[in-house]
């Protein structure tokens, strides 16, 4: 396995845009225009990491630092993370979550998390392999407003 793991930046919109091959969430913003996507690789508290092999991409990460309104050093979120089926077992969501690590410690984090369901066993051993530990067995509950409890 030769994969390289690229964090990408405003001049790599082409290649960001090479994530809706991957993406199987039929997001819409995996598909984003350009000047959406040089937008959001342009601010430094979005992150985006691609793996690739060869030129093909076959697995993403996308992030966000968070900064604290109480001046402490920010914590960074996980948002989604996505390798193609064919390439999957085979280290690549390790690499991205450790590339997400080596960026946390740089920016001086206290913290990356995640939300997943404990059922999601993938997700759940990834996230242990990298070091992760649950916050609490069975009490963390994450809320969704949909979109038209947003009107």
């Amino acid at each position: 396995m030769s994969v390289e793991i690229h964090h990408l930046g405003p001049g790599d919109v082409e290649e960001a845009r090479g994530v809706a091959a991957v993406a199987n969430s039929g997001s819409t913003a995996a598909a984003a225009g350009g000047d959406h996507v040089s937008a959001f690789l342009a601010d430094r508290k979005n992150v985006l990491y691609v793996a690739r092999d060869q030129d093909l991409c076959i697995g993403f990460l996308v992030a966000y630092v968070l900064d604290r309104r109480d001046g402490e050093p920010p914590m960074v979120l996980l948002y989604e993370l996505e390798v193609a089926p064919a390439h999957r077992g085979r280290g690549v969501r390790r690499a991205l979550v450790e590339a997400l690590r080596a960026l946390s410690r740089e920016i001086e984090a206290v913290k990356i998390w995640v939300p997943t369901h404990r059922s999601h066993q993938a997700a759940v051993a990834v996230y242990q392999a990298a070091g992760a530990a649950a916050a609490r067995a069975g009490d963390d509950v994450t809320f969704e407003f949909a979109p038209e409890a947003l009107k």
